[in-house]
């Protein structure tokens, strides 16, 4: 049988040492088991705290991940210059379509990237905002990666294939 332990009088975040509101409030242990209001406003702050910086890093884990992909990050320097349609992504990457949708996805998601839809085509651009937190990683990709052999061969691959006609593209793509 198990020995009997009483129960604790504040929440376990405390505990654990990661919020110490007690000592900016001057509150004590005691406080907390004799006031319901002063534990539950605790409980609550903490909660409070712990999710703004869940947030913070969860956004930081999703760009994080969203650069993590080569694929991706060719895709994020060919936007550098213009939108550009699905189709032309696809013919550059020279992945399947779905495999380049998924990459497109995830970018959209981390905000690294926003789409249009505009008749039968999709495009892609960079994010219109220079003040929003995706520049801010966008420059560094942009400044890590500008003299790389990779970006410059996809640069000239790029160039050769805005020369083919979109309708000639995607109908490829179509089949």
């Amino acid at each position: 049988m198990r020995p009997y332990k009483p129960r604790k009088p504040y929440p376990n975040c405390f505990r654990a040492g990661l919020i110490d509101s007690r000592a900016e409030s001057g509150a004590e242990k005691s406080d907390f088991h004799q006031s319901p209001w002063l534990f539950r406003n605790m409980c609550y702050l903490s909660i409070r705290y712990l999710a703004k910086y869940k947030n913070d890093m969860n956004t930081f884990i999703e760009t994080a991940k969203a650069i993590s992909d080569p694929n991706r990050v060719r895709i994020l320097m060919a936007l550098r210059a213009d939108e550009l349609c699905v189709c032309r992504i696809i013919e550059l990457l020279q992945l399947a379509p779905s495999t380049v949708s998924k990459h497109l996805t995830i970018l959209k998601q981390a905000g690294l990237i926003e789409g249009r839809k505009e008749g039968r085509w999709m495009y892609y651009r960079l994010p219109h905002d220079p003040a929003s937190r995706a520049w801010n990683t966008l420059h560094w990709v942009f400044q890590s990666l500008k003299t790389s052999p990779d970006i410059k061969m996809d640069e000239a691959r790029l160039t050769k294939i805005m020369k083919i006609d979109i309708e000639e593209l995607c109908a490829i793509y179509k089949k």
